[in-house]
């Protein structure tokens, strides 16, 4: 939790600023401050950028994907320095393969994928990297179906590779890590000579609406334009969440997983169990075994409380 000193900080930060405003009370206090209109803008995005060459970020801790999934795949890739993630890549692909070869070459530990609506080939995806490094994310439900509200508004199945999350609350914080006064996310300046970047950025925009109970809600809405790099910066943020909570609900880092086709060890998840081959007399750590199979439940249901589910909330 914030000292409060940092909380003063960051509330005379946001006194010129009502979106930073919002995001501040939404974010620091835990309380309602709803406005319509709210959204990203070129100038909000030349104040965050920062002069940069991607091939200079040296002394980084992981990297990290976020990846929206239309006709195209639009992705975002990430290097975590500090508190902080640098832009590293931006750019569209048309094929799942050309997607797994842009996170091998820039060596992705953890991506986050769009589930929908092209469920099969994201699977597909997922399935051809080492078990831990791609998740695939949905959407308002929670695992039990339910409508994920701000106080969970984040959950996490490591053992199945999926997210549930609420829309808006991801657009409100990845919103704020890149206006607020931190920078958690960042990203080259060079990147603002892009209009479509820029443009797909700025879309979406936050509004009020009122359901069928007359209960007021904010949804970010990009209208009839597209916004699928705003998108792969949402799933990049969680990206890092699900690195960060993969290691921290397992003891294991993600990197541990990640193990090439020549390597003697395989992790199969299969039948909902974990079966280990040793393909020649290696040395893997007993311990990592050991705890691999403690944590991984031999059968699944709907009233499960399962180990490897991290949820998020205040």
């Amino acid at each position: 939790r914030k000292k409060i000193y940092s909380l003063f900080h960051d509330f005379m930060e946001a006194q010129n600023n009502v979106n930073q405003l919002a995001i501040f009370y939404r974010m620091g206090l835990g309380e309602g401050f709803d406005i319509a209109g709210e959204s990203l803008s070129r100038a909000l995005l030349e104040d965050n950028a920062e002069d940069y060459s991607p091939d200079q970020l040296k002394d980084f801790s992981f990297t990290t994907a976020g990846i929206d999934v239309g006709a195209l795949f639009h992705i975002k890739i990430s290097k975590k320095i500090g508190e902080r993630r640098y832009g590293i890549f931006h750019g569209t692909v048309k094929t799942d393969g050309e997607v797994l070869e842009i996170l091998d070459k820039y060596n992705v530990q953890c991506c986050v994928i769009d589930a929908f609506p092209e469920t099969r080939i994201v699977k597909k995806i997922r399935d051809s990297r080492p078990h831990g490094s791609t998740y695939l994310c949905s959407f308002a439900k929670n695992a039990k179906g339910e409508t994920i509200d701000d106080s969970d508004w984040l959950e996490m199945d490591h053992m199945y590779c999926s997210i549930k999350c609420d829309r808006t609350m991801a657009f409100d914080w990845s919103t704020d890590e890149i206006i607020n006064v931190s920078r958690k996310s960042t990203f080259p300046s060079t990147w603002l000579a892009d209009d479509d970047w820029v443009g797909q950025m700025c879309a979406p925009k936050r509004r009020l609406v009122t359901n069928e109970e007359g209960k007021t809600k904010a949804v970010w809405y990009e209208g009839s334009t597209a916004d699928h790099y705003r998108l792969a910066e949402v799933y990049d943020m969680i990206a890092e969440k699900a690195y960060l909570q993969s290691t921290v609900s397992t003891g294991i880092p993600v990197s541990s997983f990640t193990q090439d086709s020549s390597s003697d060890e395989r992790f199969i998840y299969k039948d909902e169990e974990i079966k280990i081959r040793k393909e020649k007399n290696d040395q893997l750590d007993q311990r990592i075994i050991d705890h691999l199979i403690k944590v991984t439940p031999r059968q699944k249901t709907d009233d499960d409380t399962e180990s490897l589910v991290v949820r998020y909330g205040e």
